[in-house]
């Protein structure tokens, strides 16, 4: 699953069936000091934590896609990767 987002701070779901995998490709004139529609940045600009509400709003709408993603945010939070906001962290990849 990737969420990409634009120079402008607009994000778009990519990749929706996978699962298996979460990043963050940021338009490389991206600026941190603008928030992203779908989350917001670390400090450092390494991560986004992107809005899990967002995602379940972005995905297809059905019980299987719903039940899936609701696996991998629980894997998300086993690993300390979900915040108390319900935000999951996504390694920034610029592009």
């Amino acid at each position: 699953m990737i969420v990409q987002v634009s120079e402008k701070g607009v994000c778009r779901l990519a990749d929706a069936e996978v699962f298996g995998s979460f990043k963050a490709e940021v338009a490389e004139l991206a600026r941190r000091s603008e928030r992203p529609v779908c989350g917001v940045w670390d400090e450092d600009g390494t991560h986004l934590w992107v809005d899990a509400a967002w995602l379940r709003a972005q995905g297809p709408s059905s019980l299987d896609w719903s039940a899936k993603l609701d696996q991998m945010l629980a894997y998300a939070d086993g690993k300390r990767w979900l915040d108390t906001e319900g935000r999951v962290r996504a390694h920034v990849e610029r592009v």
